[in-house]
């Protein structure tokens, strides 16, 4: 009776220590909106060459229907109260693509690669947004803790700190897919900061939208 009883409270322990790994981390899909656009108070679109590269970021490549996963992993390698854990969030968005791109220039000087990976991971800003359209840049100071942060250039996190690192891979690989033959399909990963793991389930029903919006380098030349 006695090691029954032993190997129903070894069970229970190991079972219990098997939930407490996982933390505060998880996964959901989320259908969320997510928009390609200009930025709407950009001033010059009057100019002829700056409008077409905009809108040649802008119809490079197609935002396919979600719903799009969205983990959540809490850092194991931060001291935090109970109730203060930290947790990295990710999103993954799936593209299409719709034009080729074959190189970036500047005047007749054409991009070396290096360069064009540089320009690549700055070529897209992404900004999430509510239920009313606004940005956590447009909505009230005390909702900002609620929206996704999602951004290419960096990943947050690193080594389970609250701490980044540049995301030199996942340019790569964004810039591998923009100069891949058009119908190409490709899951871009978005890091979306890190945050309070007790928020995480108010910011994912808060956040409604993600838009993203290109972000020009002056007298740019693309060839699609």
């Amino acid at each position: 009776m006695k090691k029954i009883l032993f190997s129903v409270f070894a069970f229970l322990v190991i079972l219990l220590l098997s939930s407490c790994s996982n933390g505060s981390s998880g996964t959901a899909m989320l259908d969320l909106d997510i928009r390609i656009m200009p930025d709407k108070e950009d001033t010059r679109m009057n100019d002829p060459d700056h409008r077409q590269e905009v809108e040649t970021l802008c119809n490079l490549f197609t935002v396919l229907p979600g719903p799009y996963e969205f983990t959540w992993d809490e850092l194991k390698n931060v001291d935090g109260t109970t109730g203060r854990e930290q947790c990295s969030t990710k999103l993954k968005i799936k593209l299409r693509l719709n034009k080729t791109l074959k190189s970036m220039s500047w005047g007749n000087k054409p991009l070396t690669e290096e360069k064009m990976l540089e320009t690549v991971g700055k070529s897209y800003d992404f900004e999430a947004f509510n239920a009313e359209g606004k940005t956590s840049n447009e909505a009230d100071i005390e909702f900002y803790t609620l929206f996704l942060q999602p951004e290419l250039e960096r990943v947050w996190g690193a080594d389970g700190k609250i701490s980044y690192k540049e995301n030199i891979d996942g340019i790569r690989d964004f810039y591998q897919f923009l100069t891949s033959k058009p119908g190409t399909e490709y899951t871009l990963i978005l890091d979306c900061g890190i945050h309070l793991c007790k928020d995480i389930e108010d910011a994912m029903a808060y956040t409604k939208g993600i838009f993203i919006t290109p972000r020009t380098h002056g007298n740019m030349i693309i060839t699609e």
